[in-house]
């Protein structure tokens, strides 16, 4: 297996080797190189306890606020509490997706989450993007500690190449580019979340989309239609429909760019409107074995029914004022409502769904760029565009009263988190901050004022919001948010140094980009650097004596616990059945279900059960409750329960009563549809090993019934149970209707001694199947059509892309002999 240490080490040596080389043959002029190296070192010390102390960026130490952990802890407590979406459901599903890999087979289906649940089908997991073909060479917390620093890279060189394309200095191109890769939100979210998979390639997708629509290029066409595949993959839909949301206004943006500088005839702006159209196209074609079991899943979903009962955004009530003092507040520092890492956190999530911090510099020079006009019209126009489009996703972000309203009233906006807008703010105003650079590097401060307003302007804010919400600050967080605006006054005092003496100076201010470039670090390392969690792998998921009771237990079960117990994600770790989970695609029909252990239906979160003397806790194969040390069965509310584990980690609970995972019924009930499914379950809990509520046509299952024995074995046994599959032995059962205790989901089908049969949604949100007389083999696997069907799509659309991309290539070599080609419809050199 191939270690992080190692592909890091390697590729710095391979980067400095290049660049002895260019040296060596008197070409040291290599800026996309430089930035490599640059970015690739950089990143090593950010990953400082990785490379050199060979810890891993997981924040298992969470799992110390949880037994049977807990118990084991000596005192020690979680690093950063707020990453906990990694250990529950992030790196498990890594987990699951490397065993997929392993066994040559899709990760379409998890076994060991919510009864069963889709993998690929719910997006966020990204099992199809391609950093996950590195699972096969590489442990999972090394890739989970790789892929951060791929993603943090692809994003500087990204920036660093748009930022190039416009002509700007190598110096300044770099700041802006440092600002991006290092912004807020990629800190607070590089923890493996899908977030960043999306976010590092929004450069690269403004920049093929300039190069199309300022020069037709067919090379950056393809470019597109790969980047878009790929960020699709990242597994998060609303990141990329805000991308796409301000990627097709810079599109005619640049069109009208270049319409300016090239004096490009209508029929050329119409043609490389319809290579952009096109790209779209094919990049959704390509796209089609991931976005299928999506769109399959979506209206499925938890999130998607409350926003369809509500018909509005879920975030539309929340109150302006105070969601924008948030967010304002973490522009001047990211520790004015504490820090999850000092202990005394007490903010509204300012580090992870609201962190617009770009550094003080880093604003500082954004504000600037609006100081002067002597560049070109070009660059200012450039200029204009990101800074209506910072603003505008800035305003919607926070929620902006009208404003936000008007926006969420169109479709898509209304289903999605908004306020993850930030990253377009944060992304915009890097790329001002490299203009601002560039200018000043070659022209000098075009307005003293202006400069000096800004300045104060930043000093107001900065008195101004430091008084919000004073009055309910106990002394120690008064305390800590003066220490952390002094710092930011700090950074202030040594930007306007910066500026004062450097831009006063032509020699000096040459290199103004780059003592930018090193304060922003300095800035982000303060701040950033400790924020991320590196364990050892000692602290992944260690096995107990709980852990490694339950893993000795024979035969098919599931396990169940209280709040404060095997948190989510435990379950994929080690290999044992849960009835819950950690998913914001989770299954409507299913939580409903789960509601009733619960007590409430939560279409975000997933609750704790205590309802442990609930009939589905039996109907659902919980054979074994975990809970914390001393826990007496009274306190589960279920008399039945036997204790069979005792230790300082925790004790476990024998059920009793438990179901197997398929059993037989000796009735259906008949349900016109899903509605009055979940009111006959209701009715019928305390039967559900007896009757059976079914839905659709039945009658072919009602001779089952006839003269069947009811006193015979009730279950099948379990011959082999992988992801995507079960194989039943039903040699000398009876026949009749059998419920499996599996989520139904379409794409499961059934065969009964290799002959195809019907699948029935039962008990609402389950599986049931009857079986006749003298059945051998009952076989249920998960084949969706939704998957299939995308994947011949994908299949079709890539074939069209390669015979596209020869037939252009076959042009361009006919072309390039006979020199007759007309440069202006497409640029073929680029």
């Amino acid at each position: 297996m191939i270690s992080f240490r190692f592909i890091v080490l390697i590729f710095l040596f391979l980067l400095l080797g290049l660049k002895i080389r260019f040296w060596n043959k008197s070409r040291p002029d290599t800026p996309y190189l430089d930035a490599a190296i640059f970015f690739w070192v950089i990143l090593i010390f950010f990953f400082f306890d990785a490379v050199i102390e060979k810890k891993y960026l997981i924040p298992g130490d969470i799992l110390l606020n949880f037994y049977p952990w807990k118990a084991l802890a000596e005192g020690q407590i979680p690093h950063n509490p707020l990453l906990s979406d990694i250990t529950g459901c992030v790196y498990p599903w890594m987990a699951a997706i490397k065993k997929s890999l392993l066994q040559f087979d899709f990760p379409l289906w998890n076994p060991y989450a919510y009864s069963g649940s889709p993998l690929a089908g719910n997006q966020v997991s990204a099992a199809f993007h391609p950093f996950n073909l590195l699972l096969y060479f590489m442990p999972v917390p090394d890739a989970a500690t790789l892929f951060p620093f791929l993603r943090l890279f692809i994003a500087g060189m990204g920036g660093f190449a748009l930022l190039k394309s416009w002509k700007l200095s190598s110096s300044a191109s770099l700041l802006g580019s440092t600002l991006f890769c290092f912004c807020g939100v990629h800190i607070s979210w590089l923890s493996n979340y899908p977030e960043i998979s999306v976010t590092m390639l929004i450069p690269w997708i403004f920049l093929s989309i300039d190069k199309i629509a300022c020069q037709g290029s067919m090379k950056w066409w393809v470019v597109l239609v790969l980047l878009s595949v790929v960020q699709f993959l990242g597994g998060h839909c609303e990141t990329s429909f805000h991308l796409y949301a301000w990627a097709i206004p810079f599109f005619f943006f640049s069109l009208y760019r270049g319409k300016t500088q090239n004096s490009i005839d209508m029929k050329i702006m119409l043609s490389r409107t319809g290579l952009f159209v096109l790209a779209g196209i094919f990049s959704l074609g390509i796209s089609a074995f991931q976005l299928f079991p999506f769109l399959e899943y979506l209206p499925l979903s938890t999130r998607m029914q409350a926003i369809s009962a509500m018909d509005a955004n879920l975030f539309l009530g929340l109150d302006f004022f105070k969601v924008f003092t948030t967010v304002t507040a973490t522009l001047l520092t990211p520790d004015f409502f504490g820090n999850p890492v000092a202990g005394n956190y007490w903010g509204d999530f300012n580090f992870i769904e609201q962190n617009t911090h770009i550094t003080v510099t880093g604003l500082f020079f954004a504000l600037m760029a609006f100081t002067r006009n002597k560049s070109e019209n070009t660059t200012n126009s450039i200029k204009h565009f990101f800074l209506w489009a910072g603003l505008i996703a800035f305003l919607i972000a926070v929620r902006t009263p009208g404003l936000f309203d008007f926006i969420v009233s169109f479709p898509l906006f209304k289903q999605n988190s908004n306020h993850r807008l930030i990253i377009i703010f944060s992304f915009a105003f890097s790329i001002l901050a490299a203009f601002a650079a560039n200018d000043i590097q070659a022209f000098g401060l075009s307005s003293k004022k202006k400069f000096y307003m800004i300045a104060a302007g930043f000093l107001v804010m900065a008195f101004l919001l430091s008084g919000f919400d004073v009055s309910a600050l106990t002394r120690e967080q008064f305390q800590y948010r003066w220490a952390h605006v002094c710092y930011f006054l700090l950074f202030l005092s040594a930007c306007f140094l910066l500026f004062y003496f450097c831009a006063r100076h032509r020699v000096i201010r040459r290199h103004i980009p780059i003592m930018a470039t090193g304060l922003v670090l300095i800035e982000v390392f303060v701040w950033g650097a400790n924020f991320n969690t590196f364990v050892t792998r000692e602290n992944i998921f260690p096995s107990t004596p709980l852990t490694d009771f339950i893993q000795s237990r024979q035969g098919i079960f599931r396990v169940a616990s209280p709040s404060g117990v095997l948190p989510t994600g435990t379950e994929q770790m080690f290999e044992f059945d849960s009835i819950t989970g950690l998913d914001p695609m989770k299954s409507h029909t299913y939580e409903r279900i789960y509601s009733r252990m619960t007590g409430k239906y939560n279409s975000i979160h997933t609750g704790a059960i205590h309802s442990f003397d609930s009939p589905w806790i039996n109907f659902l194969n919980v054979r074994y409750v975990a809970a914390p040390p001393g826990t007496k069965k009274e306190q589960l509310n279920n008399k039945d329960l036997v204790l069979v584990y005792q230790g300082r980690d925790g004790v476990v609970f024998k059920n009793p009563n438990a179901f197997e995972r398929v059993f037989r019924v000796d009735k259906i009930v008949a349900a016109a549809d899903s509605e009055q499914a979940f009111e006959l379950v209701q009715q019928n809990e305390d039967l559900l090993d007896r009757i059976a509520v079914v839905e659709g046509d039945h009658k072919d299952f009602d001779h089952l019934f006839q003269d069947s024995d009811t006193h015979g074995s009730r279950h099948p046994k379990i011959l082999e149970k992988k992801n995507n599959y079960m194989r039943l032995d039903f040699k000398g059962l009876p026949q009749g209707f059998y419920v499996a205790g599996k989520q139904y989901y379409p794409g499961w089908k059934l065969k009964i001694d290799g002959r195809p049969a019907r699948v029935l949604r039962t008990n609402y949100a389950f599986m049931g199947f009857g079986v006749p007389e003298d059945t051998n083999i009952v076989e249920l696997y998960y084949d969706p059509l939704s998957f299939k069907a995308g994947l011949w799509v994908s299949t079709i659309f890539s074939g069209f892309l390669f015979l596209w991309m020869g037939l252009w290539n076959k042009f361009r070599t006919k072309a390039l002999n006979h020199r007759g080609y007309d440069r202006g419809k497409i640029d073929l050199d680029n």
